[in-house]
């Protein structure tokens, strides 16, 4: 068989009509080969993809520029938060000046919502993109020129805002797509995120004025230990105390009662003497309540007599100096 007779019968092979005409709106684009045929030689080759692989390329391109979308809206949330960053602290008037903990906390929570839209969203989504980017937006400026530490911390409310109006832009979105992208076809752990997402606002605590310290952070008492006076009350709405005159009805001296109150408050997550001479302080809450709570222990005059004191402050109560 001669290469005439080759490019003879490759011309005279019959159309296959997946491969004539145009896709859906778009023409077929051919590419000319040149393949090598054992036997043949090089043979020039026009090869044509079949409507199939046409739809499945361009369904891949409307892909890729959806996830570019909603990468770009997330990339944006981000840069959202600049505003509430450590390094533009005093820039603005009212500033919260964040720790790099609780930076790091606040940032990862905001970007949750616009973290779970990406996923659980097969689409563009512009709309709702720009109007997370727009919410996290508000949430930096709103935390910086609204929010503060000072009793009470107003921190809690703007995430706790925020994190409702990101759950309600991307639950409506998800509820008009209904019908295009049902529930069920959804991303799972998109969902999941979600769900935390929306869970936060109301499992965040809201923080208010100092509370009393409960009795029940020194009771029950160690055996032979007795209480002679107990005080509780507030200096001020951000700060609060609660104390407590002690003896041992058995005879032992301040040292050992003071001994002994200092094992039993160990065994309570306490590290006496570790930051101070028989005093321990530690966070009350986590992420945006600044109170902290301390215990100290300290022998009074008299017959055996020591005295528990917890005190319940906010370190960053402008009014009250530490």
């Amino acid at each position: 068989m001669d290469d005439g007779e080759v490019e003879g019968r490759i011309r005279g092979q019959e159309s296959d009509p997946d491969l004539e005409g145009g896709l859906g709106n778009e023409s077929v684009r051919s590419a000319r080969r040149l393949v090598r045929v054992p036997g043949l030689g090089r043979v020039d080759v026009e090869v044509v993809p079949s409507r199939r692989v046409g739809e499945l390329l361009r369904r891949t391109r409307s892909l890729a520029i959806a996830a570019r979308w909603r990468l770009l809206a997330l990339f944006g949330a981000f840069l959202a938060t600049i505003p509430t960053w450590p390094a533009l602290d005093g820039v603005f008037r009212n500033s919260p000046n964040f720790e790099a903990g609780e930076l790091v906390l606040l940032v990862a929570i905001v970007l949750l919502v616009p973290i779970a839209w990406v996923v659980v969203d097969p689409g563009p989504g512009r709309l709702p993109g720009a109007l997370l980017v727009a919410s996290a937006a508000g949430w930096s400026f709103a935390t910086r020129l609204w929010a503060s530490w000072a009793t009470p911390p107003a921190v809690d409310d703007v995430l706790r805002g925020y994190l409702a109006v990101g759950c309600a832009i991307v639950v409506t979105a998800l509820w008009l797509d209904r019908h295009r992208n049902p529930i069920i076809r959804r991303s799972w752990l998109g969902l999941a995120l979600l769900a935390v997402a929306c869970a936060a606002v109301v499992a965040l605590p809201a923080v208010g004025d100092a509370s009393i310290p409960e009795r029940d952070a020194l009771l029950p008492l160690p055996r032979g230990i007795v209480i002679v006076t107990e005080d509780a009350g507030c200096e001020s709405r951000g700060s609060c105390e609660r104390g407590f005159q002690l003896t041992a009805d058995d005879g032992a001296d301040p040292q050992e009662i003071a001994g002994r109150l200092t094992r039993h408050l160990e065994d309570r997550g306490w590290r006496i003497g570790v930051e101070h001479e028989a005093k321990a302080c530690r966070p009350l809450g986590y992420l945006a309540n600044p109170y902290r709570t301390c215990v100290s222990i300290m022998h009074l005059r008299g017959p055996g007599t020591v005295e528990v004191l917890f005190h319940v402050f906010n370190p960053r109560e402008p009014r009250i100096i530490y």
